[in-house]
């Protein structure tokens, strides 16, 4: 019976009925199953002394040959990185098609193996390799679109050793979404000066403006401007820049970047509403008449190199006489703003 065989890191079943063979020899089967988790190279099926033949003579114990038994699985492990910097799919991330997804084995698992991932419902495959330090490692693309509709990526591994044990191990790794970019609003830009719409040398442009993320860069006119958090719970901003020599005639032009967490940006522009003017205006002074006599006026025009305001025959002083009838404004095709007024000379003057 069964009970006559031992067999070492395993067991026996299924003994069948003898089988008697032409050489008067007699057979019998059993089905030997190894046991799990062995590793062993020295196993023998042995059969004791505790049955006879029909006249009663006890049996010599008797050995099978030497067999090996492994049934000890591999041993693996698989681990999924930090998918991009920061583990969120953004807006560049997902215009830009493929993402890297790495990670690293181990075990027993070795350089070849296959790595699967599979993210909505996609598989991709990649094979082990070794780094400089060693390890053992992956890095596979995948559609960035695949991330963005799954959010997960699962990772299995499979190893066989040289006895056929496989196996295969897996892991699943969350992944962050943000496609949406920040909201700037511009709102308005005006100057400090007394008319909003223009700015000399020393006056303030002041912009305001709302963000639904942190401001990283704003500028007006092509200059860094002052930045101010207004209010943080509506993201409200104000900007200022204050117009310095050299920035005559400069657009002011208003440009707010700001960047989520995600690191997803938007800039957004508005075009400038105040002109700059840092020139100051000139002006030449010429009579008609340079020698006067008794009874004699001379017509003295003024030409501004621009518009002016305020100018008025209180801003003129004229030696030996007096100066009156100052005209209106008049605008020349080159830009240039004439004004004429009458000089009278004093009596009994002479004078060069």
């Amino acid at each position: 019976s069964l009970s006559d065989l031992t067999a070492n890191n395993g067991t026996l079943s299924n003994l069948s009925s003898a089988t008697v063979n032409a050489n008067g020899t007699v057979t019998y089967t059993a089905t030997f199953t190894p046991n799990s988790n062995i590793e062993d190279t020295t196993n023998v099926v042995s059969l004791t002394t505790g049955y006879t033949d029909t006249v009663g003579n006890t049996g010599t114990t008797a050995e099978s040959a030497n067999y090996t038994i492994d049934t000890l699985a591999p041993t693996a492990t698989i681990t999924v990185n930090t998918v991009t910097s920061d583990n969120v799919i953004n807006q560049s991330e997902l215009a830009a098609g493929n993402v890297p997804v790495t990670g690293t084995v181990g075990g027993d698992v070795k350089v070849g193996d296959i790595v699967t991932l599979t993210i909505n419902g996609h598989t991709y495959v990649g094979g082990v390799t070794a780094n400089l330090a060693g390890e053992l490692t992956y890095s596979i693309d995948v559609l960035a679109s695949d991330l963005v509709a799954d959010e997960n990526v699962t990772a299995s591994v499979a190893t066989t050793d040289a006895a056929g044990n496989t196996t295969t191990v897996t892991a699943n790794h969350a992944v962050g979404v943000d496609v949406v970019a920040p909201t700037i609003e511009i709102t308005n830009e005006a100057s400090g000066n007394a008319t909003t719409s223009l700015a000399k040398v020393g006056d303030t442009i002041t912009a305001n403006f709302t963000s639904t993320d942190p401001v990283t860069s704003v500028t007006i006119g092509g200059h860094a401007a002052q930045l101010t958090l207004v209010n943080a719970v509506t993201g409200t901003y104000t900007a200022t820049y204050v117009v310095a020599s050299g920035d005559n005639a400069i657009a002011t032009d208003v440009v707010v970047t700001s960047r989520d967490t995600a690191g997803n940006t938007t800039t957004q522009t508005l075009s400038g509403r105040v002109t700059v003017d840092t020139v100051a205006p000139t002006a030449t002074i010429t009579l008609s008449d340079d020698a006067l006599r008794i009874g004699d006026t001379s017509t003295v025009t003024i030409t501004f190199s621009e518009a002016v305001s305020g100018f008025s025959l209180s801003d003129l002083t004229a030696n030996n006489g007096t100066l009156s009838n100052l005209s209106s404004a008049t605008v020349n095709a080159n830009g240039t703003v004439t004004y004429t007024a009458t000089f009278t000379p004093n009596s009994n003057i002479e004078d060069t």
